[in-house]
């Protein structure tokens, strides 16, 4: 995640496993993250994010930014996590 312009935020983008909003929920803020990281959303089982204005998220099918991606643009209240 990182913003569009080059200054920093102590906003994140908050992230849900759960359908409609639902299940563990964490809070990612600006940087990379790979399998370990992932914290309690665990790997391919997000289904849910609010992304704030002027940050960007990319996803990707596999670790390491391998397989397909898709790059979401902030303001987003829901974003649907496409299904590889």
């Amino acid at each position: 995640m990182y913003k569009f312009d080059n200054d920093r935020t102590e906003e994140g983008v908050l992230a849900w496993n759960g359908k409609g909003f639902t299940g563990n929920k964490h809070m990612f803020v600006e940087g990379w993250y790979d399998i370990q990281k992932l914290a309690t959303i665990g790997n391919d089982r997000m289904v849910a994010m609010e992304i704030p204005s002027h940050l960007k998220v990319t996803l990707y099918q596999h670790h390491k930014a391998q397989g397909k991606k898709e790059t979401f643009y902030g303001p987003y209240e829901s974003v649907e996590i496409p299904k590889w």
